[in-house]
């Protein structure tokens, strides 16, 4: 006999490594075109000198380097939900790979892309 409650709440947390990267990549990103002056680049050695130089040289980059991160973790968000009704993963799971995958993207995607449902009888 197949566990369809398990299946239908099944969540698995992205690896914590993953996690402290991408959060930090994220912030850096986030801060650096609304906030640059709280980004502590003299701690952050030879790449806090190269995310200084980006971000006062070229600030249209860096502003569509936000964009696109934000557009690419919002769609992999959407694609969560989407993944999750298709696995047959009901809420509070569902949202939790949302918003896990929100934050944490590829790494939080690839863990719900990998899951194989049970077959039903």
């Amino acid at each position: 006999m197949v566990d369809k409650a398990a299946d239908a709440q099944y969540f698995r947390v992205a690896h914590p490594i993953w996690q402290v990267l991408i959060l930090v990549g994220l912030t850096i990103v986030t801060l650096c075109p609304f906030r640059p002056d709280l980004i502590p680049y003299q701690y952050m050695g030879p790449f806090g000198w190269f995310v200084n130089w980006l971000n006062t040289t070229y600030p249209n980059v860096v502003f569509a380097i936000f964009v696109v991160a934000f557009i690419l973790h919002v769609g992999e968000a959407l694609f969560a939900i989407k993944l999750c009704q298709d696995k047959m993963i009901e809420s509070p799971a569902k949202w939790k790979w949302t918003v896990q995958t929100f934050f944490f993207g590829i790494a939080s995607l690839g863990i719900l892309l990998k899951y194989k449902p049970k077959k039903q009888p």
